[in-house]
């Protein structure tokens, strides 16, 4: 759909007057181009077996994020013709929930994703080559922008959700991401900051 497109092409759908593709898709787009450098500097990089690793992770985890480009898209347009039924159609709330439930999942899968990624670009930044340390730090700043897009995405919609168990839940695998994300963050950050010096 979206994935195999020029990125002009994208953009250009991106800026228009439609709901998709949105900050959802975009925000796919944004981690696995971050997630495209971490790969890059690990091919740069000294082969160790954990190098290797590294790589091979990254390179799974670049895939699941492009997929999400699309699959935002779906999930969104999906809710939206539920949200569009007319309300004495009998379906049309169970429908509507079942629309912002996915709406939710996506993101917070990629929310996932992007964590996964910085666990890795953590390990690179300290022990990758040193002479990309400017695209292991850039790498971080887009999988931050995306974790952070992801998690607006995720929030609200689930705040019209009207499952109290799936919604405490989520939220909850939501703040523990978010803190594990912080605290990757920090130490590449240090990592960074010390090679740039």
């Amino acid at each position: 759909m979206y994935i195999n497109q020029p990125i002009k092409n994208y953009l250009k759908l991106l800026a228009g007057r439609q709901a998709v593709p949105g900050g959802g898709s975009a925000a796919a787009l944004v981690a696995a181009a971050g997630t495209a450098l971490y790969v890059m500097v690990a091919a740069y990089s000294e082969p160790t077996r954990k190098i290797q690793q590294a790589k091979r992770k990254l390179k799974k985890i670049q895939a699941a994020m492009e997929g999400i480009v699309d699959r935002d898209a779906v999930v969104f347009t999906k809710l939206q013709e539920a949200m569009k039924m007319p309300r004495e159609v009998k379906q049309r709330t169970r429908l509507v929930q079942l629309g912002l439930r996915n709406a939710a999942l996506v993101p917070l899968k990629l929310a996932g994703l992007c964590v996964a990624a910085m666990e890795a670009g953590a390990f690179l930044a300290e022990k990758g080559n040193k002479n990309l340390i400017t695209d292991t730090g850039a790498a971080a700043l887009f999988l931050e922008s995306a974790f952070a897009g992801a998690a607006l995405n995720v929030r609200i919609n689930l705040k019209y959700l009207k499952q109290p168990g799936f919604v405490r839940s989520r939220i909850g695998q939501l703040q523990k991401l978010k803190r594990r994300m912080d605290t990757l963050e920090q130490r590449l950050a240090r990592s960074v900051e010390q090679k740039v010096r």
